[in-house]
């Protein structure tokens, strides 16, 4: 007699990916998409409620977003009878974090901060809980960017993302966050400079003569001699030159936010440059382009045209600080050489955009064969000035930081390579004593 006998060993099973609560949709705009479709807590009547995340176009993003749902219930400690999870999202941590960036900033750094949330951040990481966030999830999150929106862009918003993950995890009893996600993530180093760059004074020659005869073409030369900001070039007026002296003053900087479209549109001149709190501060500049200074003044008075617009007021207007959004409109002057006529304005006399400066000196940079921005010229200004042994106090001053520390940190690399200056200085010293002991 034979007797069969079954084995008690579980067989192994093929891993499947667990699709609990993942739906396709089968019809509609969004047909072929994916979403996750979770229990959510309940009702007042008791009904059972549910969140729906998505949809997505692709399924890993739906399983995805459901395995953090899980992930942050089970996170939570204790959750009241009836009351669903639901710790705080990205989403309302920016709305917070976002308040207090307008309420201690410029108009125009919180509105590169709201434009970063609202048109790369939020769509895609907005509903995702801010203590589950992950390096791997922003490294998704990045490469999707690059994908769409090109490097300059995931520069722009990782810089933004890094900054308000860092506040968050300071206020960590607020949103459950330990340690940030991102500050591991390759990218934007938050408060440095791009310690690899290199300017070099030969470019210059081919950036003015790619410039031409344009009326703009003063600003390559100021702009490296002086180290001004573009928002603070565009807004330089002749009152503010000192010909006696040899020197402009940072009186006003342009800044703009929102948009002529929405009816949100502030665009002003604030008192001061960017970050010196509203205060006036001079630059010295070099008698060659004081001169070059002079003949751009009497050219821009035969450029004049019917184009000038005489006496119009143009959308920016004088405030008394960057929080403000009324102040008295910027009238153009008759003559383009007058004291409150604009250094480098358009050809019809009103305000540039710094955009479209950027956008000009970017066409005259392709014609020269030179790969640099216009705030590349500010950080040449300082190498520049550092490789021929200026101090660095005379340096920062020229710069306009609050402190030679910042100086420092941002040409670290320059200062390195001139602490060899100072040991070949004592070399030349004891060759000099030697010389002078074999004479005697």
């Amino acid at each position: 007699m034979t007797v069969r006998v079954s084995s008690t060993t579980r067989r192994s099973r093929s891993s499947k990916v667990d699709l609990t609560n993942i739906t396709e949709i089968k019809s509609g705009e969004h047909k072929g998409k994916f979403k996750a479709v979770m229990p959510n807590g309940r009702n007042a009547d008791g009904s059972l409620k549910h969140k729906v995340y998505g949809p997505y176009a692709d399924r890993q993003r739906a399983i995805d977003a459901r395995d953090n749902h899980l992930k942050a219930i089970v996170a939570v400690e204790s959750i009241p009878v009836g009351r669903a999870a639901k710790p705080m999202t990205v989403r309302e941590w920016s709305i917070t974090w976002s308040a207090d960036i307008a309420n201690k900033s410029a108009a125009s750094t919180a509105y590169k901060y709201q434009h970063a949330l609202d048109a790369y951040i939020l769509p895609t990481l907005g509903d995702e809980p801010i203590a589950l966030l992950s390096s791997d999830r922003i490294k998704r999150w990045r490469e999707d960017m690059k994908a769409k929106h090109g490097l300059p862009t995931v520069r722009y918003a990782m810089k933004r993302l890094k900054t308000m993950l860092k506040a968050a995890v300071e206020s960590k009893r607020t949103t459950g966050l330990e340690e940030n996600p991102a500050r591991d993530v390759d990218n934007v180093r938050i408060g440095r400079k791009d310690d690899d760059y290199q300017g070099s004074p030969s470019e210059y020659p081919r950036l003015i003569a790619a410039a031409g005869d344009h009326h703009l073409a003063a600003a390559i030369q100021l702009a490296v001699d002086s180290g001004l900001r573009c928002s603070e070039l565009v807004a330089l007026r002749w009152s503010d030159v000192d010909w006696l002296n040899n020197r402009v003053s940072v009186t006003w900087h342009t800044i703009k936010t929102g948009s002529l479209r929405k009816g949100d549109l502030l665009a002003a001149f604030v008192p001061g440059s960017k970050t010196s709190g509203g205060k006036v501060k001079a630059v010295q500049l070099s008698r060659r382009t004081m001169e070059v200074l002079r003949q751009h003044r009497e050219r821009l008075r035969t450029l004049q045209g019917p184009g000038w617009k005489t006496g119009k007021a143009s959308v920016y207007v004088e405030v008394v600080h960057s929080g403000a959004r009324t102040g008295k409109p910027y009238v153009v002057p008759t003559d383009p050489g007058a004291e409150d006529a604009l250094v480098f304005p358009r050809t019809s006399g009103l305000p540039l955009w710094t955009t479209e400066m950027y956008a000009w000196f970017q066409g005259v940079c392709r014609r020269a064969g030179v790969t640099k921005t216009f705030h590349g010229m500010r950080h040449d200004c300082g190498s520049f000035l550092l490789s021929r042994g200026v101090p660095l106090t005379v340096v920062s001053a020229h710069l306009r930081h609050s402190t030679p520390a910042i100086t420092a940190d941002v040409y670290s690399h320059l200062l390195e390579e001139q602490a060899r200056m100072g040991a070949d200085t004592f070399d030349a010293l004891w060759a000099s004593l030697e010389a002078q002991d074999k004479a005697v």
